[in-house]
């Protein structure tokens, strides 16, 4: 019985497959006429170029006939029939991507829009898939009054997210985007203007974060025209003045090139004189503002080889047989660029003494130069990962976040516009960001549980705010506290979509707690426990310099010496130079961007600060918490000797935070940071290390002065050694005197 309805079920599938065949093929046949004749020549055209089509052909013929139907009575602005552009925009989708439903669904991406076809007809055309992506193509009608920067808004976030589906829609809307632009003449001058400075900020910089290099370059050149035409006619004439001249030294420079590498035993697969299009020479121009004839580099010759290492030894031959031009050599083969672009990239004398520039790449590498991700798309890998370009998947992040429009439209046309830095971890992992990027959004690309539990930054081995912009060769070092978390005023400081997406995620769950007491933040704060934050991170708790944490500093509280603002949530700092720990008078003062930072009370650093930044604080204020003492022992080596020291400290249930050994000859030295509840804490731990075997002086380490403990009874017995500890002692004071203290005094 299963075996009869599993038949019956095939015949129907095969009967129904039969029939849309039939279907397809007439459909063409009886529209054919709606069709301009030089349309369906370039239509046929197709095929020839690309032979793998046509065992599609009868779903793409019946695409055809289904846009040609749906678009018969419509025409463009130029008077001709619309379904030219349908057709062209196909064509140009097939020179990128040999991909039928892609085909297809460029000659049906308006008649959801423009035509009453339905849904259905789409999928008996075609494929479910085909509409899918003409659903992602198809702009958003029928919104309620908003205004024109909200519906561009859902418009572009609707294309996005269509985009993080399937690479083929941004194919699509680009090959769209080149033919209005190669017909936007026949408009008015105000529409000109508005379709080719969206082009210019948007669509061109688009293809070229997709790396499709042919496109870009032409919707420049377009733009340029259609903004600038006296502009863009001028430049086009001088440089067909010196076309003969300069086309010379070129095919002299090729064939030089070619000689040069043959004759070294490196075999080109192709050299070739390029052209630089129009509107990347008359950047050139304004930028160095001089004249046509100041320009030495208007064009260039692409080396094609068979593989890397043949790339690198052509570049050697060519320094060696012309000057190069210091400064211009650029490798994006080792650092490719954010859109997978990879070249050598020199410029050097040639012949003539004019300016050439060089490309030297594989033919792989070439391909994906000029059409980008388009050239390794695949039907199994149609998704675009976000791995594969970082800018795309933060823009993803902004359009699923519930960002507004108006933040949404700020970063695509800021990242299009703008370039992009690459910062460094202590370990040497590259992080790619835009441009302008602050330490806060490294923090967070690194992690986001380190974004979230971030407390301070080193850069290049310099302290600096979460705020701080970074450049390109930065080396960035993260500094997290388990205490710390975000506020309000890191929305501001960060720029990457994804990192204010987890801020405004944290702040809603657990901004009311914030408001609570200490030790609520505490627990709140470390909601994610459990997770293992990278090994490039520098968590505070360990031998760290200060400790920090972000703790609510009630406005209730009274403070004498200045009225201050709200201090809730405000980042937090315990102080290296004196290091207070609970049970002494302390005082803070607010820094410029890293929050308050905490003292004792006759910590001399205080003396320099005026007095409307200190504020008036107590450890009630702040909650129960601890601090950190720095203690140095000094004693006579053995074995075993610093185990005995961290275990003396450990078990008077106190934390080490951060230890040093020294060791010259038979004497020892040993750095701890321990972290006490109080003074009477402090006095347990220091009487402990008096206890250890072979300690001569504990010592803790402060700014107003030293407290030295030993376990020698009987001073007498040790003369020699009682002149180095009272010198150890002196010498620490004197260290962690401030240089202007006598000034003050």
């Amino acid at each position: 019985m299963r075996e009869e309805m599993r038949d019956r079920h095939l015949l129907s599938i095969i009967i129904l497959f039969l029939f849309r065949l039939a279907h397809m093929s007439l459909e063409l046949h009886d529209v054919v006429h709606l069709i301009p004749p030089e349309t369906m020549t370039a239509w046929q055209s197709m095929y020839e170029r690309h032979p793998g089509l046509k065992t599609s052909s009868l779903m793409l013929n019946a695409a055809l006939a289904c846009a040609a139907e749906a678009h018969k009575s419509q025409t463009r602005d130029s008077g001709l029939p619309y379904i030219i552009h349908p057709v062209t925009v196909a064509i140009l989708v097939a020179d990128v991507l040999e991909d039928p439903e892609a085909i297809a669904a460029a000659l049906l991406h308006d008649t959801l829009e423009d035509t009453p076809i339905t849904p259905e007809e789409i999928v008996s055309c075609s494929t479910a898939t085909v509409l899918r992506l003409v659903r992602a193509l198809t702009k958003i009608q029928h919104l309620p009054a908003v205004q024109p920067s909200e519906r561009e808004a859902e418009h572009w976030r609707r294309l996005i997210l269509g985009m993080a589906e399937d690479l083929r829609v941004i194919i699509v809307k680009l090959a769209d985007r080149v033919h209005n632009m190669r017909t936007v003449d026949v408009l008015s001058q105000e529409r000109q203007i508005r379709i080719a400075t969206e082009t210019r900020v948007v669509y061109a910089p688009l293809a070229d974060r997709f790396g499709l290099q042919l496109w870009k370059a032409e919707l420049e050149d377009l733009a340029f025209k259609s903004l600038d035409r006296s502009g863009y006619q001028s430049l086009a004439q001088a440089l067909m003045l010196r076309k003969s001249e300069r086309q010379d030294l070129l095919d002299a420079a090729v064939a030089d090139i070619r000689t040069e590498l043959e004759s070294n035993q490196v075999a080109p697969l192709d050299v070739a004189a390029r052209a630089k299009h129009l509107w990347s020479i008359q950047r050139k121009l304004v930028d160095r503002v001089v004249s046509v004839d100041g320009l030495h580099d208007l064009h260039g010759v692409r080396v094609v080889l068979d593989d890397v290492g043949q790339c690198y030894q052509a570049l050697g031959i060519i320094h060696h047989r012309w000057q190069a031009v210091p400064g211009r050599m650029k490798d994006y083969i080792s650092h490719p660029k954010s859109n997978g672009y990879q070249s050598l990239h020199t410029t050097v004398i040639g012949p003539g003494g004019g300016q050439i520039e060089i490309q030297l790449r594989t033919r792989e590498q070439h391909r994906i130069a000029e059409w980008g991700l388009a050239a390794h798309w695949s039907y199994k890998e149609a998704r675009l990962s976000a791995t594969s370009n970082e800018w795309f998947s933060h823009l993803q992040d902004l359009a699923t976040d519930q960002a507004g429009a108006d933040e949404f439209l700020e970063y695509l046309q800021k990242t299009l516009q703008g370039g992009e830095l690459f910062a460094l971890t202590p370990t040497g992992d590259v992080k790619r960001l835009p441009a302008r990027s602050t330490v806060l959004d490294f923090a967070f690309a690194v992690h986001t549980d380190v974004g979230l539990h971030m407390s301070g930054a080193r850069v290049n081995g310099r302290q600096v705010s979460l705020q701080g912009l970074l450049q390109t060769g930065d080396t960035v070092e993260i500094q997290t506290h388990p205490r710390a978390h975000p506020t309000r005023d890191w929305l501001s400081w960060t720029h990457l979509p994804r990192a204010r997406q987890k801020i405004r995620q944290y702040l809603a769950h657990y901004d009311p707690l914030v408001k609570a007491t200490a030790s609520d933040t505490v627990s709140t704060s470390t909601s994610s426990k459990g997770k293992a934050l990278p090994s490039i991170v520098s968590v505070s708790d360990s031998i760290a310099e200060e400790s920090t944490m972000i703790l609510p500093l009630g406005p209730s509280q009274p403070l004498s010496k200045t009225a201050t603002s709200d201090t809730t949530g405000m980042l937090v700092k315990m102080a290296s130079c004196c290091w207070p720990i609970p049970g002494e008078s302390i005082c803070g003062y607010t820094t410029r961007g890293r929050g308050v930072s905490i003292h004792r009370s006759n910590c001399p650093e205080l003396l320099t600060i005026p007095v409307d930044r200190q504020m008036d604080i107590s450890w009630e204020t702040l909650g129960h918490t601890t601090g950190t003492a720095r203690l140095w022992i000094h004693g006579s080596d053995r074995h075993g000797w610093a185990m005995d020291l961290m275990q003396a400290v450990t078990s008077q249930n106190a934390s080490m935070a951060g230890v040093q050994i020294t060791v010259k000859r038979e004497a020892a030295r040993a750095r701890l940071d321990v972290q006490v509840q109080s003074l009477h804490h402090l006095n347990k731990v220091l009487t402990s290390l008096e206890q250890v075997r072979n300690v001569t002086t504990v010592v803790r380490e402060t700014t107003a002065g030293s407290i030295s403990r030993t376990n020698i009874s009987s001073t007498s017995s040790l003369s020699p050694k009682a002149p180095t500890r009272r010198r150890a002692v002196r010498t620490l004071e004197k260290k962690r005197r401030p240089p202007n203290e006598g000034k003050l005094k």
